[in-house]
């Protein structure tokens, strides 16, 4: 009869062995066929639980690495929302700043004052002395012009008649100043003009002339002329 290849095999063992007394006996042993594969993968397993220190010296400095780069990241990113912030506030500041100026320049035109570079200019349509003309412009916040520029003489003289000027004359330093103290530098005179100053001509006005043009002559403060009060832009 062939062997039955398929049969479950027989894995029991007579094996000898010496009892206490000394005498030999035998006895049947059954051998596991998994034994050596279970005693295998628990040495694999001890093997791959140890790490290799190199490995985690490299690991641990990547981390590291990495970590740092975050942080320089986030550090970045602190920054440029600083900068955003500081940007936007400067952008709402000058916003409202220009709201401001145009709310200020529309007040005065609808006062009747005109707008000439960065002064507001009032012209009375009364004549009084020059001193009562100064304390107008100062209850108007504002004071007797004071022309600084070629621009704003021709300016100054596209108005007709005419108007007293902040400019008078000093007798303790013999010059002319204007009402803000400073002393007189560029000056549009008629002609030979100021002329007057011994007889007590220690203001000034500006008028036309037969030549047409617009030009300053010194006259005595209590005459009584229009006048023209500036007022500087609050920027």
């Amino acid at each position: 009869m062939s062997e039955d290849i398929y049969a479950k095999p027989d894995l029991s063992k007579k094996v000898r062995f010496q009892t206490e007394n000394g005498n030999a006996d035998k006895a049947d042993v059954v051998i596991y066929d998994n034994y050596v594969a279970e005693e295998s993968t628990t040495a694999k397993s001890e093997e791959n639980t140890t790490e290799d220190p190199q490995q985690v010296l490299q690991d641990k400095n990547s981390w590291n690495t990495e970590r740092k780069q975050l942080i320089d990241e986030r550090q970045e990113l602190l920054t440029s929302i600083a900068a955003i912030k500081v940007s936007l506030s400067h952008t709402i500041s000058q916003r409202e700043k220009k709201e401001e100026l145009q709310q200020q320049i529309d007040d005065h035109l609808q006062q009747g004052w005109v707008q000439f570079n960065h002064s507001f200019y009032y012209i009375s349509s009364v004549g009084k002395t020059w001193d009562e003309s100064r304390e107008d412009c100062k209850k108007r916040g504002a004071d007797l012009v004071i022309i600084n520029t070629v621009e704003e003489q021709n300016f100054i003289a596209r108005f007709t008649g005419s108007q007293w000027l902040g400019l008078t004359y000093d007798e303790d330093t013999k010059k002319w100043n204007w009402v803000d103290g400073t002393p007189l530098d560029k000056s549009y005179w008629n002609g030979i003009q100021p002329d007057g100053v011994d007889r007590g001509e220690h203001c000034v006005h500006i008028q036309f002339y037969s030549s047409g043009k617009k030009e300053w002559n010194d006259i005595t403060c209590t005459a009584q002329y229009a006048w023209i009060c500036e007022k500087k832009l609050a920027l």
